[in-house]
């Protein structure tokens, strides 16, 4: 009974005399096995037990010091967690959710079109890349529009230069055609008694026999108009019919058809049966010529040209064709 007394008491010694943070892991170890711990603070303390050391600088002073041999240092399993694995194994979770950890927290992502962080930064870069592909498409639809509006302003230079150029060359014509009824008048009794309505039947020649062919009885012509692509001449109804509207308004040529002459109807004289003299112009320059309707010569030569070959068939019409 004495024995266990001083075993209690020699314990509860040691206990007092180690440091803080040893203690709870004493009281922890000691709960557990007290049968394991008592024999090595006994012999950690040598014979100071049995002779009553325990106030003198012996055991105690051991105890104490920092130096000195505690018994506790080769306490063996009675001072530690044990190496045995618990029959239910380790625990996965060796410490708890809110314990400290040495592990760098992981950046938690942010929500797309959140109001934090680069959140805002996306937002902004993306409005003012969508801002300026609204720019870059209103410039593209100014441009377009200029540019559409440049082509309407030329298209419309275009049509007035086009439409002016047709208005000089009308208005070139009609003074050149008034110069030549001017002209006409001047020089050249160009209303003679026979051109008047019923121009055909005042004529006071022999006429009526020229014409009435499908083509021309002129050597020449077969070959000549192959050359110049033309089939056959202008009737004799469309010459009558110019002349008799040339009459009527008081005009005192016709346009020769396929040529560049002016034929001044007025100015026609019958030289014989078969020969007719005329005037003519031909841009500004007035031209004398005399036409063998019957051979088919213009100014004692064939044509060379289907304007030439024309303009004596007009004048062969008005003086010896049929109307």
């Amino acid at each position: 009974m004495n024995r266990t007394a001083q075993r209690v008491s020699l314990l509860l010694t040691g206990v007092l005399a180690l440091p803080s943070s040893v203690t709870p892991a004493l009281a922890l170890s000691g709960a557990g096995r007290p049968s394991a711990t008592a024999p090595l603070l006994a012999r950690g303390g040598g014979g100071g037990m049995g002779s009553g050391r325990m106030g003198s600088g012996g055991g105690g002073s051991r105890l104490g010091s920092g130096g000195g041999s505690s018994g506790f240092r080769n306490a063996g399993p009675g001072l530690s967690s044990g190496s045995n694995k618990p029959s239910g194994g380790w625990s996965s979770k060796s410490k708890g959710s809110s314990g400290p950890s040495l592990e760098r927290p992981k950046a938690v992502a942010q929500p797309h079109g959140s109001s934090s962080g680069l959140g805002n930064r996306d937002i902004n870069r993306n409005q003012r890349s969508g801002d300026r592909q609204g720019v870059r498409s209103d410039n593209l639809g100014q441009r377009s529009d200029v540019r559409m509006e440049r082509i309407d302003q030329r298209g419309d230079v275009r049509t007035t230069r086009i439409e002016n150029r047709t208005d000089r060359v009308h208005d070139r014509s009609k003074v050149r055609r008034d110069r030549v009824d001017n002209r006409g008048r001047n020089y050249w009794d160009t209303y003679p008694g026979w051109a008047r309505p019923g121009w055909g039947y005042a004529r006071p020649w022999n006429s009526g026999w020229y014409g009435g062919w499908s083509s021309p009885s002129w050597g020449w012509w077969g070959p000549r108009a192959a050359a110049w692509g033309v089939a056959s001449l202008t009737t004799a109804a469309v010459i009558n019919a110019a002349v008799n509207d040339a009459v009527n308004d008081h005009v005192s040529y016709i346009v020769v058809p396929n040529s560049n002459y002016d034929l001044m109807y007025g100015t026609i004289a019958p030289v014989g049966t078969e020969v007719v003299s005329f005037e003519v112009y031909m841009g500004e320059t007035p031209i004398t010529m005399r036409a063998d309707c019957r051979r088919g010569t213009l100014n004692g030569s064939t044509p060379n040209t289907i304007g030439e070959a024309e303009l004596m068939n007009a004048a062969c019409q008005v003086a010896f064709g049929s109307v």
